[in-house]
């Protein structure tokens, strides 16, 4: 049962995530993206592959940044 209801939970998620209509991305703790969605991808211009591993901050104008850092806090 409760594997069941698991399998039904993430299949809902995963369709919630990539069927957002906005940019979704997932980080390790470091701001590395793991996860991206193809809105994120197409907002980017790049391929998830291009995108997962660099850092987050680097996503951002610099005139950015600033807000991204202090909105983690």
């Amino acid at each position: 049962r409760v594997r069941r209801e698991f399998k039904g939970l993430r299949e809902k998620f995963t369709a919630a995530f990539e069927q957002a209509p906005y940019g979704v991305m997932f980080v390790d703790p470091e701001l590395h993206p793991l996860l991206l969605n193809k809105v994120f991808t197409q907002l980017m211009e790049r391929s998830e592959l291009d995108l997962v591993g660099q850092k987050v901050d680097g996503f951002f104008h610099p005139n950015d940044r600033r807000a991204f850092a202090q909105a983690l806090e």
